[in-house]
C-alpha cells in the first residue's frame, strides 16, 4: 500500500519508490515536467506558476527562479529532458509562461491546476493519501540531505533563509535513513552514507534507471527556443505605407527612374507582390495617385482629374466625355507628378491613344503581370523591371511578420511548408497564413491542410510531348520497313500507354 513517509518532526515527503511512482504514473508530457520541477529542483507551486521562458538557461543548464527566494538552480540530466520534452510540444503563444494551458486558447496554467495536476497523479499512481507541491518540495528538500550538502547550500538552494526550518528537513533525512519513523509509516527504509561534498549539478537527486540516463546522455533532448507572441488581436496585415520586405533593390531603382522622371513598368507573375509594390513607391512619391485598374476608362479618367484638381467638377461640364476630361487632364498636368497605374496588362485597344497622351504628360509606374504589353506603341516608352520571388530571407521575414500572434504547436514546420508552398511569393505566404487563423491552435493537421494556387509553378511540357510523339511514330514506321514485327508492337504498346497517360 503506498502512503507519504511521515517523521516524527512532521515533515511529509515521499518515499523513492513513491516518486517514480508517480512519475511513472503520469503520461502527458506537460504533467510530468512540471512534477520533475518539483522533485527534482524544489520550487514552491507558486514558483512553477511564474517560471518563465526567460527563466531556463538551456545552454548553461540554470533554471532562474523569481519572487521573494530568486534563486538560480542547476538542472540534472532528469529535469533537463522533461523540460526540454516539454518545450517541443510548447505552443508559442501570447503569454512568457513556461508551463501553459493546452485546450482552448493557451494562457498561463494556474496554481490550482497545477495543484489538481499532482492529485490526479498521485491518484493514478495509486498513493492514497494527499500529495501537493508541499509534499514534492519537502520530498526534493529531504532527499537534497542525501547528497552530503551542508546547511548553508542547502539553504541557497531551497531558498530558505531559516536555520530551524532547514534543520527539520535534514533531521527528516537522518530520521528516515536511520529508520526512526512515525509508528504509522510501515515501509522499510535503508541507511545511505552521507557524501560529503556538494552536488553542484543535482546530479544524484536523479531517480531514473541507468539505461534511462545513459541513452539521454548518448542522445540528449534538444530544447525548443519558444518566443512570446504580439498580444495585438486581430488580423496582422503587411500594410503597405510601412512595411515591404526584400524589395531594398528594387526600391532603390525605382526612385532613381522616376526621380529623373523616367517611366517604369513592373512586371511578375500574380501574387508576386506588384500591387504591394506599387503602393509602398506612392509613400515616396507625395505628388502622386495610385489607380488600381486602367478600365473603365471613364473612371480611369475621373480619378487623374481629381488627382491635377480636386475641384474639377466645377470646372467641366456635367458629364463630360472621355475626350474632355483628358484634355482638361492634359492642361493640368505636370511631369513631376507620378500616375501609379496597377494592372497595365487590362489595357484595351481604345485606349492606347489616350494613354500615349498621358505616358507623355506625366510620370508613370505602372505594373503588369505579363512582361510585354499587347501593344508594342506603350511598351517602349517604358523602363521594363522584373520582380523577382522573395528570397528565402525576406520570405522567412514576411512569415514571422504576420505569424506573430499566432499560436503555433510546431513553427518550424509551418514556416517551412509556407516556404515550399508560396515560392516566394508574398500573397500565397499572406493567404495561407489568414487559413490558419481560424485555428485556436495551428497544429501540424492544420499546416498539411493549406495550399495555394499562385504560389504552384508549372513546367511547359509541350514541345517535349511533341518531340516524343514524334519519335514513336517514326520508330513504328522503322519498324514496318525492316519488317520488325516486335519492333513495331513495341512501338504501338509504347504509343498506347503515353496516349493513356
Amino acid at each position: 500500500m503506498s502512503h507519504a513517509t511521515t517523521t516524527t518532526i512532521d515533515v511529509e515527503f515521499l518515499s523513492l519508490n513513491e516518486s517514480n511512482a508517480l512519475l511513472d504514473a503520469v503520461h502527458d508530457i506537460r504533467d510530468k515536467a512540471i512534477i520533475t520541477v518539483f522533485l527534482t529542483l524544489g520550487l514552491t507551486i507558486t514558483e512553477c506558476e511564474e517560471l518563465g521562458l526567460q527563466s531556463i538557461d538551456w545552454k548553461k543548464r540554470l533554471v532562474m527562479v523569481s519572487g521573494n527566494k530568486a534563486r538560480t538552480l542547476p538542472m540534472n540530466d532528469q529535469v533537463f529532458e522533461a523540460l526540454a520534452a516539454w518545450s517541443e510540444e510548447r505552443v508559442d503563444c501570447a503569454t512568457d509562461a513556461f508551463f501553459i494551458t493546452q485546450k482552448g486558447t493557451p494562457s498561463s496554467l494556474s496554481g490550482r491546476s497545477i495543484d489538481s495536476i499532482i492529485r490526479k497523479t498521485a491518484k493514478q499512481a495509486g498513493i492514497t493519501r494527499k500529495v501537493n507541491a508541499r509534499i514534492l518540495r519537502n520530498t526534493f528538500a529531504v532527499r537534497l540531505f542525501g547528497t552530503g550538502i551542508d546547511l548553508s547550500d542547502a539553504s541557497e538552494i531551497l531558498g530558505i533563509r531559516n536555520h530551524s526550518a532547514i534543520q527539520r528537513y535534514k533531521d527528516a533525512y537522518e530520521h528516515d535513513t536511520l529508520g526512526i519513523q512515525d509508528e504509522s509509516s510501515t515501509h522499510e527504509t535503508t541507511s545511505k552514507p552521507i557524501i560529503n561534498a556538494v552536488s553542484t549539478d543535482l546530479s544524484e537527486l536523479d531517480t531514473r534507471n541507468s539505461i534511462t540516463k545513459f541513452m539521454s546522455k548518448l542522445s540528449p533532448s534538444r530544447p525548443k527556443q519558444a518566443k512570446v507572441l504580439s498580444h495585438i488581436k486581430g488580423i496582422i496585415e503587411v500594410h503597405p505605407e510601412e512595411t515591404i520586405f526584400g524589395r531594398v533593390g528594387v526600391i532603390r531603382d525605382l526612385k532613381s527612374s522616376l526621380a529623373k522622371t523616367q517611366s517604369v513598368l513592373v512586371a511578375g507573375p500574380l501574387g508576386i507582390g506588384k500591387s504591394h509594390l506599387l503602393k509602398h513607391m506612392q509613400v515616396h512619391f507625395k505628388d502622386s495617385v495610385y489607380i488600381s485598374s486602367p478600365t473603365p476608362v471613364k473612371q480611369f479618367l475621373k480619378k487623374i482629374c481629381a488627382f491635377v484638381n480636386e475641384d474639377y467638377k466645377s470646372e467641366l461640364k456635367s458629364r463630360p466625355s472621355n475626350q474632355v476630361m483628358l484634355s482638361y487632364i492634359l492642361e493640368n498636368s505636370d511631369r513631376r507628378k507620378l500616375l501609379i497605374v496597377d494592372q497595365a496588362h487590362k489595357l484595351r485597344a481604345s485606349q492606347i491613344e489616350i494613354f500615349q497622351e498621358l505616358l507623355g504628360a506625366f510620370t508613370v509606374l505602372a505594373a503588369s503581370e505579363k512582361e510585354k504589353l499587347k501593344y508594342p506603341q506603350i511598351q517602349w516608352k517604358f523602363k521594363l523591371v522584373e520582380l523577382n520571388p522573395l528570397t528565402e530571407e525576406a520570405s522567412i521575414q514576411l512569415i514571422q511578420y504576420v505569424t506573430q500572434n499566432i499560436p503555433v504547436k510546431d513553427y518550424e514546420f509551418m514556416e517551412t511548408r509556407l516556404l515550399n508552398l508560396s515560392n516566394g511569393y508574398p500573397l500565397p505566404i499572406v493567404d495561407m497564413v489568414n487559413q490558419l487563423r481560424y485555428e485556436p491552435v495551428v497544429n501540424t493537421k492544420s499546416v498539411r491542410g493549406i495550399y495555394h494556387e499562385a504560389g504552384t509553378r508549372y513546367r511547359d511540357w509541350t514541345y517535349g510531348i511533341m518531340i516524343l510523339w514524334g519519335m514513336l511514330t517514326i520508330f513504328r514506321f522503322v519498324a514496318m520497313g525492316r519488317h520488325s514485327y516486335e519492333g513495331y508492337m513495341l512501338a504501338g504498346l509504347g504509343t498506347s500507354i503515353y496516349m493513356i497517360m
